[in-house]
């Protein structure tokens, strides 16, 4: 997923706080009746899996049969709000607040409520019951400040939010919300300059902060200012569809719009920088209750709508994610990010067919891009199709005009097609220039060395870069398995059982590694150890023509080494 929005680590505690307050199963929970416990256990059934949509209605079905289960009322709100059905989750907010009124979810929820319906005092309320200091404490202050706004207490909410500025971490965003703040009271050139403080304020700026940063340089007549803005972007951090589409809207002489035109989107904006803080943090369940919030509050908004979709493919919700993600207008700047989300999911769903379709449909809609191209052979790649692989790849890289070190990865791609379609001069020729555009990338050092090695060529300048390769990732068992390779290769049988030991601890599941060991056992006159190796390489399911090798190798040992054999 594409940052939406950084968070800093401060703010990243926040996420610890909210997300604790969600129930596991409760042990030995009062549910008396058997058709509550039978919904019960079968919403806990779909909740596990993530399917969100059904564990609400499970839950809720329990929920009527005990309506005044505090727990059961609990988890019945939190799937609500990941199955975005926020409209019923506040209505058991409302309830749970009746009995526990400091119960934090509950009350977003109902701040949620207050901001969506135009209630800027109620919401303000809500907000006023948060904690005023420790992690929640910025929530508390944004929230604050954004009903302020929509309450015309201009000054008030510039103030509230200004006690954000001195708090470490958390300079840049209340930067970019004084900024939006700015935006709504009409006062553009003023929010430029916030805009531009939230920018300078990271060191790798996400890409909600530059949109936001650079439509405020338009707007107050800096166009030069905004576009050395999305360059500097683009040359650091590569192509970009968003940037893409921002560039295209000022080239066209066209104003952009602001990120948010009043405080109820403005709140959205928070929960959505919430949201985004919670993936980070690997806690994605509890990420799509408030991305859902936030497209509750604007369900015609391309970043919550694509934040929505891409967290519920994250959790193997593809069905949900697909349905999602083509609520996406092609005109809106998340569009591409969405198209290939939805061809992830399509993938995991087996429809191979219409991912392929649908990267066909973006391939010809955006002419110049490649990174759908890549997508296509990645497909293939998974199917072993290689020669259709190869000619996504090659089709990928006729686009790009001069290759760039981020385009290394593409380059070594179609260096894995062409090696597995057998056509190794060109597979050896990509790997090259993988290796010229990233020299120092392991992935690449290990699979050409060790092709290298299987295929008995250039073995001393292989033993270099995969010890180049293991010092930059010392505990990667395939890799260390390669040097231990060359080194048997080599006819040094003792040190490659050394180095391979080592590879099979750090990577015990791996037939391959342990297939290996094997052999230098047998090398070393160590036939017991050798058999225990191949038969547990043989215990992990290897292809086909590997099994038989190997019960060869079982019934036979391995043959005695040549004249012309290092070792011999």
């Amino acid at each position: 997923m594409p940052k939406i929005v950084k968070l800093a680590a401060a703010v990243l505690v926040t996420t610890v706080v909210i997300s604790a307050c969600e129930e596991g199963p409760p042990a030995g929970a009062a549910i008396e009746p058997r058709n509550t416990f039978g919904a019960y256990l079968s919403a806990l059934h779909a909740d596990r899996r993530n399917q969100a949509t059904e564990a609400a209605r499970r839950y809720a079905a329990a929920l009527a049969a005990d309506p005044n289960n505090p727990r059961l009322r609990r988890q019945t709100f939190y799937a609500s709000m990941r199955a975005g059905e926020v409209g019923r989750a506040i209505e058991l907010a409302k309830k749970i607040t009746a009995v526990e009124p400091t119960y934090m979810p509950a009350v977003l929820a109902l701040l949620t409520d207050g901001m969506k319906r135009g209630e800027y005092k109620e919401a303000l309320k809500w907000a006023g019951k948060l904690p005023a200091s420790g992690s929640l404490g910025f929530v508390r202050v944004v929230a604050r400040a954004w009903a302020l706004v929509g309450a015309n207490e201009a000054k008030q909410a510039l103030a509230e939010i200004d006690k954000l500025k001195d708090r470490r971490g958390l300079r840049m965003f209340h930067s970019l919300h004084r900024g939006l703040m700015l935006d709504v009271l009409g006062r553009g050139k003023e929010a430029a300059t916030w805009y531009a403080a939230a920018y300078k304020a990271q060191s790798s700026p996400a890409i909600r902060f530059i949109q936001a940063a650079a439509s405020g340089l338009v707007r107050a007549g800096d166009k030069p200012a905004a576009l050395k803005m999305i360059g500097s972007y683009e040359f650091s951090r590569g192509d970009s569809f968003a940037m893409t589409h921002l560039r295209r809207t000022i080239a066209k002489s066209d104003t952009p719009d602001a990120l948010v035109p009043d405080a109820r989107e403005g709140f959205a904006e928070l929960l959505m920088n919430l949201a985004s803080a919670m993936v980070q943090d690997n806690r994605a369940r509890p990420a799509l209750m408030w991305a859902q919030a936030s497209l509750y509050l604007r369900p015609q908004n391309g970043a919550s709508i694509y934040l929505v979709g891409d967290i519920q493919r994250s959790l193997g919700q593809h069905l949900a994610a697909i349905e999602t993600l083509g609520r996406v207008k092609t005109s809106d700047p998340f569009s591409w990010e969405a198209g290939k989300s939805i061809v992830s999911s399509l993938a995991a769903l087996d429809r191979k067919l219409e991912a392929e379709k649908l990267l066909e449909e973006m391939a010809g809609r955006e002419t110049k891009r490649w990174d759908v191209l890549a997508m296509l052979g990645n497909l293939h790649r998974g199917l072993r199709k290689w020669p259709e692989a190869i000619k996504a790849y090659d089709r990928a890289i006729g686009r790009i005009e001069k290759p760039k070190e981020g385009h290394w990865n593409l380059f070594f791609a179609r260096a894995v097609a062409f090696e597995r379609a057998k056509q190794w001069p060109k597979a050896e020729r990509d790997f090259r220039m993988a290796l010229k555009l990233r020299p120092d990338q392991p992935a690449v050092l290990n699979y050409l060395a060790y092709s290298w090695v299987d295929r008995k060529e250039n073995l001393k300048e292989a033993l270099a870069m995969l010890r180049k390769a293991v010092r930059l990732r010392p505990r990667d068992g395939a890799i260390i398995d390669s040097l231990g390779w060359a080194y048997y290769r080599l006819g040094q049988f003792s040190r490659s059982v050394r180095i391979l030991e080592r590879a099979v601890t750090l990577s015990p599941r791996n037939w391959e590694i342990n297939d290996h060991l094997g052999d230098a056992y047998w090398r070393t006159g160590r036939v017991t150890e050798a058999r225990h190796q191949w038969r547990r390489a043989q215990s992990m399911q290897p292809d086909k023509s590997v099994l038989i090798k190997i019960k060869e190798k079982l019934q036979r040992g391995l043959p005695a080494l040549k004249p012309s054999e290092p070792g011999q």
